[in-house]
């Protein structure tokens, strides 16, 4: 499987997010939100999580179609993924855990990403129209 990560700006997310995984045939690709004038650490972060997180689905038959269904029909939720009814709770507990790991691994406090993610989290709501700056 080829995998491809890439950083995008907020306005090519496909949703409300700022971490995607998709599979199309033998590729694996991973998308990170990343704001103009933003540090690339948190974005890299995600991609991490994303990555992790999509090998343990994959590997534990838990399909793209599975993560999508369940997501769309949470777009409310602050993280759909800690929800422990999401079908891939556990690929996306242990992804955090791995993402917390390289933080602590690069000196980056784990608040100071969060910051980063919810501001990012933020910048993908205005670019998508889900909410106004």
């Amino acid at each position: 499987m080829r995998i491809d990560i890439r950083f995008v700006p907020p306005a090519e997310m496909r949703y409300s997010t700022v971490g995607d995984w998709q599979v199309d045939g033998t590729t694996l690709r991973i998308t990170s939100a990343l704001p103009d004038g933003s540090s690339p650490r948190s974005a890299a972060l995600v991609a991490i999580h994303e990555l992790v997180e999509a090998y343990l689905c994959v590997h534990s038959g838990i399909t793209q179609d599975h993560v999508d269904a369940y997501d769309f029909a949470h777009l409310d939720d602050d993280e759909p993924g800690e929800n422990p009814d999401a079908p891939y709770h556990a690929a996306h507990m242990a992804a955090e855990q791995i993402e917390r790991l390289a933080c602590a691994l690069i000196g980056l406090p784990w608040a100071v990403h969060e910051a980063t993610v919810e501001k990012t989290a933020e910048a993908v709501d205005v670019a998508l129209g889900r909410s106004t700056p």
